[in-house]
């Protein structure tokens, strides 16, 4: 069993459905002084009891509170949409008919990749940096994300203020050493054919395989670049502040302007 395992102290759930909040007790090693080991004297009698479940890589409170919140959702999803007097216009009619489009598979199977064809003729017309950047722009405004990340968070050295975040994009594979390491090609090869998949899926059958090629290229020069898993946890190095100006002056051959006012 992988002990990828985390504090649970302060878990705010005993249960999927139960209602408790505070500090659980019955988690702490009682036979542990908190002086010698603090984490142990938290959250041992929890460390000997807790299995990983066999479909996580790793558990802890967080992992329940999830499960759990996904479980209230779903009864509200159900629950709506057994609603027969939901009024037009209302919420609970809104989640009626967003749960009733997302579980009738038949008209999605006749949909096929229809409703994202729009997306795709606007990928189509891309021919200057500016359409670049217009485009990726209003993707983000939709929650459709790629290339880079940005968002609004508190700042991490002044909880009292918010602050924007420019930040390296996802990868297709897990982390950056997938794209290099030779222990990881049997991966590479199945990810290029997956991407190939999709294409053949869509409207360029005949040029699935070149396509992928591109989408996997881009992606492991991206990858030279970005950041590794164990860098990411240093904070410290992925916290630059720069004024608008300044930041656009260090990117001056990327069009942010354009990607703000598109967003």
């Amino acid at each position: 069993m992988k002990k990828l395992l985390f504090p649970v102290l302060f878990a705010t759930a005993l249960g999927v459905n139960a209602q408790v909040s505070g500090i659980n007790l019955s988690y702490i090693d009682k036979s542990t002084d908190p002086r010698d080991d603090f984490y142990q004297f938290c959250n041992g009698a929890w460390l000997k009891t807790t299995q990983i479940p066999g479909n996580e890589s790793s558990w802890g409170s967080f992992n329940e509170i999830v499960d759990r919140n996904y479980d209230n959702l779903k009864k509200i999803l159900e629950e709506c949409a057994a609603d027969k007097a939901a009024k037009p216009g209302t919420n609970r009619q809104r989640i009626k008919d967003f749960y009733a489009t997302g579980m009738d598979t038949v008209k999605l199977e006749k949909d096929g990749y229809n409703p994202i064809k729009p997306y795709l003729a606007q990928i189509d017309k891309i021919k200057t940096n500016a359409d670049l950047f217009k485009t990726v722009g209003s993707f983000h405004k939709r929650g459709i994300q790629g290339m880079f990340g940005f968002f609004v968070y508190a700042d991490l050295k002044n909880s009292v203020m918010n602050t924007q975040y420019f930040g390296q994009s996802q990868l297709g594979l897990p982390d950056k050493m997938f794209y290099s390491e030779a222990k990881y090609e049997k991966m590479r090869e199945a990810y290029k054919k997956h991407l190939e998949g999709i294409f053949s899926l869509m409207y360029y059958p005949e040029s699935a395989k070149k396509y992928a090629d591109v989408v996997f290229n881009i992606e492991s020069k991206m990858a030279e670049a970005s950041m590794g898993r164990l860098e990411l946890r240093n904070q410290e190095a992925q916290y630059n502040k720069f004024t608008k100006a300044e930041f656009f002056k260090k990117s001056s051959n990327l069009d942010f302007n354009t990607y703000l006012t598109a967003l």
